[in-house]
């Protein structure tokens, strides 16, 4: 009974008087949780540039519709970027859009077989390869005042540009 007195008073001791962590299990957690938040935070990161790109696409799409519509009541489309504001806004969109990192997607009017701006390139390059579908690659003989750009898939749109993939569309 004695002997059982003793071991009780030393678990008593150490244990119930032990105050804070030990160092190997503060070490433990801290790796834990900077695991799990790298984690995190890389799949942010992918969600954030599946979103620019998403967004690349519809401001594409946006002003392919401002370019239709402009179109249907000139006859033609603007020879160049530079006279996508001028033409378009505020009749046929609020205003042209820009990458969702800075910049502004890539735009020619291309000749067709009347000599007039009866055709257009427009592009934006994408962060993600997995995000293409509609490609339409290849530089065609733009219009006076504009200069038309390749659109190969594997490249920018432009050199400028922070994507890696072109996006484009012709008409």
């Amino acid at each position: 009974m004695k002997l059982l007195k003793i071991n009780k008073q030393k678990f008593e001791a150490t244990c119930l008087h032990r105050q804070g962590f030990t160092l190997i299990e503060l070490l433990v957690a801290i790796t834990i949780i900077g695991i799990l938040s790298s984690i995190i935070i890389a799949s942010a990161s992918a969600a954030r540039m599946k979103s620019r790109d998403a967004k690349r696409v519809s401001d594409v799409s946006n002003i392919s519709v401002a370019l239709e519509f402009y179109f249907a009541n000139n006859g033609r489309y603007p020879a160049a970027y530079s006279d996508l504001v001028a033409s378009l806004v505020p009749n046929y969109i609020g205003s042209i859009p820009n990458d969702p990192l800075g910049g502004n997607y890539s735009y020619s009017g291309v000749v067709g077989s009347t000599g007039l701006c009866t055709r257009y390139h427009i592009g934006a390059s994408l962060e993600a390869a997995a995000n293409m579908s509609g490609d339409n690659a290849g530089a065609e003989t733009a219009c006076a005042g504009g200069a038309d750009f390749d659109g190969a898939s594997n490249q920018p749109c432009n050199a400028s540009d922070k994507g890696k993939y072109c996006y484009d569309k012709k008409r």
